[in-house]
């Protein structure tokens, strides 16, 4: 058998593996769907509320998982689970086409997307903890690695779309991209077992590595103000809401920060096909490669970002690069059809690169954020619990991002005003935003810190 040292790497490797699938599923339709289903009379909001399904239920599930306590030496077992129902629930999307547009179309719809969500929270919370406690000394890198490898997935995921949309037709994409994450998920699983069987084996000294998506005690060790500094009292973990909005509320914040910035993604999954379509008359052929610049830009700026962070700029990325580029890039958009040197294609192009950026600025930088802000306004002691929310926020924010994207500005709001009204729209919601995050940034003394 391979030594740790061997094994290790590759087992990251194929972890990221389920990274990039999934990227390829967030974006491989974006191309062909909203045109599609709009061409079968489904109005720009329904789309939307299809699409915000996936995300919506991947909260509840991580939630769910969060509950349930599952023991450690399950997790790489849910790494690929997730990834086999996210290629399950791909599978037979396709054939959906084929029905008449009424509530066993949206049903079938409903539940396919669901059944994705469920897929992705499994590899989340399994895999992102995994893969951080393969290297703890290097949480943001490891981070901008993930964020990499969805962007990579991304990238390639719409104009392979396009390419297969082209040759087969509406169902050819999903039989393709379902099929690859079924074959990465037992894959990963064989890989990242022996890895963590080796480093069973050869482990000699105690880890400072965040474990893994689970609560190991029922009872955590707080601190009560009332006595001395050196007493301890026992408090169960189910605490009050009011107990955790107090306890949290910086956490609160800086999440919902996130989730407004993060709704860019969401917002140019459902609205950028269309846009092209309407503002240049550019169809679904092309569509898939012209949403290179947001993925390309994305996974470039990950690992960058990544290394910063752990270099103690976490909190100076997620407010500059994340809420100043989220608002400048919107700003641009919202008066572009008002000048015509910016109502141009390659101008647009230019400004959903830039807006990329912003979502990996916020999202790279976030759970080493949410580490330094639990550490220093939570009583919580235990590092497996504090990784288990910071994780579980973490996902959260992306998805509850993508349903502020897909289903309101992207979806609603796009219905009932257009394109740059919704763009005017997300500039208050990212001037607010930034606010917020200066505001408890420095509050807490990390626009640049050292990771703690």
């Amino acid at each position: 058998m391979k030594s740790n040292k061997d094994l290790k790497p590759l087992a990251f490797v194929c972890g990221l593996s389920l990274y990039f699938g999934w990227g390829i599923q967030e974006t491989f339709w974006t191309p062909f769907l909203p045109s599609e289903f709009a061409r079968l009379g489904i109005s720009q909001t329904s789309i939307g509320v299809v699409s915000c399904a996936t995300d919506a239920t991947s909260v509840i599930t991580c939630v769910v998982l969060m509950l349930i306590k599952l023991p450690k030496n399950y997790r790489p077992a849910i790494f690929s689970i997730g990834a086999l129902l996210q290629g399950v629930s791909c599978l037979p999307f396709g054939e959906v086409i084929e029905l008449n547009p009424g509530f066993l179309f949206k049903t079938s719809c409903l539940f396919l997307k669901g059944l994705l969500g469920c897929g992705i929270a499994f590899v989340w919370c399994s895999g992102s903890v995994l893969l951080i406690s393969m290297y703890p000394d290097h949480v943001g890198r490891v981070c901008g690695s993930i964020a990499m490898s969805l962007s990579l997935g991304m990238i390639c995921g719409s104009p392979f779309g396009s390419l297969l949309f082209t040759l087969g037709g509406f169902k050819l994409p999903y039989l393709v991209a379902g099929a690859l994450q079924i074959v990465l998920g037992p894959l990963a699983y064989i890989v990242i077992t022996q890895s963590l069987c080796s480093d069973e084996e050869t482990k000699t000294s105690s880890h400072k590595s965040l474990q893994a998506v689970e609560i190991t005690d029922k009872y955590e060790k707080v601190t009560d103000p009332l006595l001395p500094q050196n007493s301890k009292t026992l408090k169960k973990s189910s605490i009050s809401w009011y107990y955790a909005i107090k306890e949290h509320y910086y956490v609160i914040f800086i999440s919902a920060v996130a989730s407004v910035t993060s709704s860019s993604i969401g917002f140019f999954f459902v609205a950028f096909a269309p846009h092209l379509l309407i503002d240049f008359g550019v169809g679904n052929n092309l569509s898939g490669p012209l949403f290179l610049p947001f993925t390309v830009i994305r996974a470039l700026t990950a690992p960058v970002f990544g290394f910063f962070t752990d270099k103690g700029y976490g909190g100076l990325i997620f407010c500059l690069f994340g809420c100043g580029f989220s608002l400048t890039g919107f700003a641009i958009l919202g008066i572009s059809d008002c000048i015509p040197m910016l109502d141009k294609l390659t101008s647009f192009e230019a400004i959903v690169g830039f807006i990329a950026m912003s979502s990996t600025g916020t999202l790279v930088p976030l759970v080493f954020l949410l580490r330094s802000l639990y550490r220093k306004n939570s009583s919580i002691e235990n590092d497996e619990t504090i990784a288990l929310y910071a994780s579980a926020v973490y996902l959260a924010c992306f998805d509850f991002g993508k349903i502020i994207g897909q289903s309101i500005t992207g979806g609603y709001i796009l219905d009932l005003l257009g394109f740059y009204n919704s763009c005017r729209i997300q500039v208050v919601l990212s001037s607010l935003s930034l606010f917020l995050a200066l505001s408890c940034i420095l509050r807490n003394d990390l626009l640049i810190a050292r990771n703690v």
